[in-house]
């Protein structure tokens, strides 16, 4: 039986990719179809946003076949030590937030002295750690405020091509970079990091959560921390606090979403696990997935796969919660307390 595959195209965007077609040559028009269909593939929302297709990636321009990566495009001042401020900053334009260089530099600082702090509070030590990953690095500007940490090997790891590309102009060396899919599946080894964190990573993935925590445990040694940030109830709790959302402006997006969505399907004074505004497992911009947890069915959940260390509340961007894990040293080990901090 011959197999079928049926794509749903959006009809804007399909005309202006047939139209480019056929300003071709006759002859080439027929060939010109196969590439008219993968650049479609490459960009279309429909594609990208549907979560039960896997092993997607934004790869670098993918509306084009051919481009050139020139070393000498980017001015690499020769660092011997220092911290993260020492090393070389992206184009503005490039930042995957809309801040300001010193915003670039000081918020990433933060994020990273949030990190020490929270695992070294469980005895967690950065001078014995080997390797460490940032799971989502984007611009890279968390994991360059790990740059004093000379004997240990500091990976990145990112769905969107261009970042990789740009982390590896602007900060590699020191640091190594790999460019992984929506597939919940990383190239390392078993028992490869110490220290894995993911900032802002898990407030967006709807689908296959589980999976993509459990390939997080699977590269952990056993012992190792992961530290992640989340939706929960004080996420949700600060967005709809209307001072709160005055002394943080951009809380006033998520705002909107909770709002829309509790007129809509009341999730307030309900008895919800999670819930997720939209489905996208990408990248920001066209309606990507917002993740919230019932703080009680989180601590319960990842108790299943990890001991839980430590909460800290509003520890990354004013309002996301972070929950330090720990791959147990056998899976049927007993979970120590759980230690909550403002």
């Amino acid at each position: 039986m011959t197999k079928v595959s049926i794509v749903i195209i959006n009809g804007s965007l399909m005309k202006q990719l047939v139209k480019k077609a056929l300003r071709l040559p006759a002859k080439a028009i027929l060939a010109s179809g196969y590439d008219v269909i993968q650049e479609y593939i490459a960009t279309s929302p429909a594609v990208w946003f549907n979560p039960y297709l896997s092993a997607k990636v934004r790869p670098y321009r993918p509306e084009v076949e051919t481009y050139i990566i020139r070393r000498d495009d980017v001015a690499r001042p020769v660092t011997t030590g220092g911290d993260g401020s020492s090393l070389p900053i992206p184009p503005k334009e490039r930042f995957i937030y809309p801040l300001s260089e010193e915003g670039f530099i000081a918020s990433g600082k933060d994020n990273a002295g949030t990190i020490r702090r929270v695992a070294e509070a469980s005895g967690f030590s950065f001078q014995t750690a080997r390797r460490i990953l940032d799971f989502g690095c984007a611009d890279g500007r968390i994991i360059r405020w790990f740059h004093d940490l000379k004997d240990c090997e500091v990976w990145g790891v990112d769905l969107l091509g261009e970042y990789i590309l740009l982390c590896q102009q602007y900060l590699s060396p020191p640091f190594k970079f790999a460019t992984n899919t929506s597939e919940p599946h990383l190239p390392f080894e078993d028992r490869s990091f110490d220290l894995i964190y993911a900032c802002s990573v898990f407030t967006h993935i709807a689908d296959l959560a589980d999976a993509w925590l459990l390939e997080l445990r699977r590269i952990l040694r056993p012992g190792g921390r992961l530290f992640i940030t989340v939706h929960d109830d004080r996420s949700i709790e600060m967005c709809l606090d209307p001072e709160a959302v005055r002394r943080h402006p951009h809380l006033a997006p998520i705002r909107d979403t909770l709002l829309d969505l509790e007129r809509q399907n009341p999730f307030v004074g309900t008895n919800y696990s999670m819930f997720t505004v939209f489905r996208a497992p990408g990248p920001g911009g066209h309606r990507e997935a917002q993740v919230f947890y019932k703080t009680d069915y989180l601590k319960e959940h990842l108790a299943s796969m990890f001991n839980v260390r430590s909460i800290t509340l509003e520890a990354y961007s004013e309002f996301q919660s972070a929950y330090l894990l720990e791959k147990p040293a056998s899976y049927a080990a007993g979970h120590p307390p759980v230690a909550v901090r403002s």
